[in-house]
Order: structure tokens, then sequence, then C-alpha cells
């Protein structure tokens, strides 16, 4: 006999779950235009194609984010228009938006080694190179999956004064690299650095210590209380796959099994998103390294699942509703929002960094309070960057 109350069986998901591709990034530029197109319509009842010349920056008023596979992430946060005496120029010369990379990895294996490890189950969307730019690189923790050295040594050669921001003892392994100590700044749980868009280091994203536990993780809701609402979230929904070998005689890991106090589940993700106060969250950390096609459409069910349950619009509805929106992008593909501020949340034993632009209407600070913050936390400061 087969229950109605059954799950699906996974063989079954490629007829409800539309499969994720890799496409070809434009960082939102199509998007864009056809925005500038509809102004200028609207403002003067022409087409409005003269409104695109000259101006192939972007949109000083959205952020764009692509999700580059896996946990990494492509942002340009706005920045306040300055005058071309007030600004100095960024590592990609003058911009209107600061370019922030997050958890890179475009190898074809999260390892250390070229001939050994976790395999791609789907490329990269573009190559280092491709990338319209590199201000910060932001890594949450040292995994192979998060950090990569290859990555790592490309974004240096093509954009030599950018700066890293890593967690503590990390440094050593980048100026082993060749990069300058003035480039690299370590980070504790709530530490601050100004920059044109503030950047807040916090937290992890295990959201409870085993999947049937009561007990949550306080640093979502507070992180929602003194920084959201969040304009844009990359929270991871899976734990990245089952390893290959297991894959290859036909079996799984089960996702309620596993530890989610370092990698969080669909329903967990959604509980993220909703504790964070995001607006709009896009689902990562899946489908792109090991483990089976079938395994990649069941995250995506059980994350559709969730935010249905939870009252969490997709990310393709035209209203936002109370609760936000959350779903899922192509591996390439650009989700371009309104607002100055965003959050990504990586896994592991990674840590979110969070901000807001000085284009928002309020200048932002941290109100965390010291309550919040770890008993035996060291507080110390950062230095100031300009670009």
């Amino acid at each position: 006999m087969r229950g109605p109350w059954l799950a699906r069986p996974l063989r079954e998901l490629e007829d409800v779950v539309e499969d994720v591709r890799v496409v070809q990034p434009d960082w939102g530029r199509r998007e864009l235009r056809q925005r500038r197109r509809d102004r200028a319509a609207r403002a003067s009842g022409a087409s409005g194609a003269d409104a695109l010349e000259g101006d192939e920056e972007g949109n000083t008023e959205v952020i764009c984010g692509t999700w580059v596979g896996h946990a990494g992430a492509f942002v340009e946060i706005p920045l306040r228009a300055p005058s071309s005496t007030s600004r100095s120029s960024s590592s990609t010369g003058a911009s209107s938006t600061l370019k922030v990379l997050f958890d890179p990895i475009f190898s074809a294996r999260a390892s250390p080694v070229t001939w050994f490890g976790p395999k791609r189950m789907r490329e990269a969307p573009c190559s280092v190179e491709d990338l319209p730019g590199v201000d910060i690189v932001a890594i949450s923790h040292n995994h192979y999956d998060h950090l990569d050295l290859a990555t790592i040594l490309a974004v240096r050669a093509k954009w030599p004064r950018a700066r890293y921001f890593v967690g503590l003892g990390n440094k050593p392994w980048f100026l082993a690299r060749g990069i300058s100590a003035r480039q690299v700044f370590e980070m504790d749980w709530w530490d601050e650095v100004t920059l044109p868009a503030s950047v807040f280091l916090d937290g992890d994203t295990g959201y409870r210590p085993i999947a049937s536990s009561p007990l949550t993780s306080p640093v979502f809701s507070a992180l929602g209380r003194s920084h959201g609402p969040f304009d844009l979230s990359f929270i991871p929904i899976w734990r990245g796959g089952t390893l290959g070998f297991i894959s290859a005689l036909g079996l799984r890991l089960c996702q309620e099994n596993l530890p989610t106090a370092t990698h969080a589940s669909p329903s967990d993700a959604v509980q993220i998103h909703l504790d964070a106060r995001s607006r709009n969250t896009v689902g990562i950390h899946f489908g792109t390294f090991q483990g089976s096609h079938l395994e990649a459409l069941e995250a995506l069910h059980a994350l559709e699942m969730a935010c249905d349950e939870a009252g969490v619009r997709d990310l393709g509805d035209a209203k936002e509703g109370k609760r936000g929106q959350m779903g899922r992008l192509d591996i390439g593909e650009t989700l371009v929002v309104e607002g100055a501020s965003f959050i990504i949340s990586l896994a592991g034993s990674g840590r979110e960094l969070t901000g807001r632009t000085q284009c928002s209407r309020r200048r932002w600070r941290s109100r965390v309070s010291r309550a919040e913050r770890p008993a035996l936390q060291a507080s110390h400061k950062l230095p100031s960057l300009e670009y």
C-alpha cells in the first residue's frame, strides 16, 4: 500500500520542482536598464532609450545580489554619489557601488588538491576575471568550500587592492599568499569596521542543536532587532550535498538526522529569515557540489513547503507580504532589490555579515546590547577604510 500522507518520493520531484540552472551572469544590468527605461517613460512619456547612455555602472538606489554557486555571493551595494575630489578610486576604479564577494569558490573541487575531494555537479557561472570588480572579499570560515586558494589568488592578481575580512586566526593564511597585512582584517563576533557601506560581522548559521530540539539560537533575533529589517539575505538551506561515494552507492544522508547546529535545514532557514526580519532571502549552500541531481530538488521542495507553512511569499511574487519573500535563484542569476541593507549567512562555523549603506534614510549604528554580546568578548577597534 502507499499512504497518501507519505512524503513525495524523490524521483517525482522532477515533475513539481524546477531544476537549478547555470546562467551567464549579467549582474542585474538588464533589469537596471529596464527600470531606467520605465522611469524615463513615466517622466517624459517617451521610450527612455536616451537615459541608457553613459550609465553602465548600475543604479545607486538598489542592491544587486548574484548567487555564484554554493555559498558564494557577489553583492553590489550603492554608495552615496561623491564629488570627484572627495573620494579616491576603489580597487576597480571610480564606482558608484561597493563590490563585495562572499565566500567565493570557482574551482572544480572543494579540496586542498585538484585531483580529490568534493567535485562540482554544476559548473561555475563565470570565472573570477569575469566579475565586474572586487573591493571586499568576506570569508566566513576556512572550510575548503568557503575559502578556496585558487580563487583568492585569482582575486589578488586581478584586484590587488581588494580588502579581506576574515575570522580570527585566518590572517596568517592570507599573508602567506602574498596579501599585504594592511589589506587583511580579522574580526570577532560583534566587531565593526567603518566602510562606505558599514559591515557587521556576527554569528553562526546553526539554528538548533538537533532537528528535534525546541532550543534555537538567539543570535538571529538579536540581528533582526538591532539591524533589521534587511533588504537582501543569503541564507543556507542545505548541508551542501551527500558525499559522492555515498551517492554512488545509491544512498543519501538524511537531513533530519544530521547536526543542525552547523548546517541549517530548509525549515530552519525560513525561521532565520523571519528572526532576522529579512525582506528578500535567497537560499544557498545546495545544488553545486557533490550529491545527486534529485537531492538539490529535495532541498528546494522542502524550502517551498516550509515557506508556505510559515506564510513567507516566493521571491517572484509581486507583493512582498508582511513576512517577506524567500526562494531560489539559478546559479549566476541576480536579484535586484530596493533599499540599502543586506545580510549574508554562511554555513559551517561561519558568521553573518550585515550592513547598511550611506544611502539609507538613517545612519546605521550597532544597537546590540552588551548583554547580547559574548560575555568574555574583548572590545577592540578596527580601522576606517576609504575608497
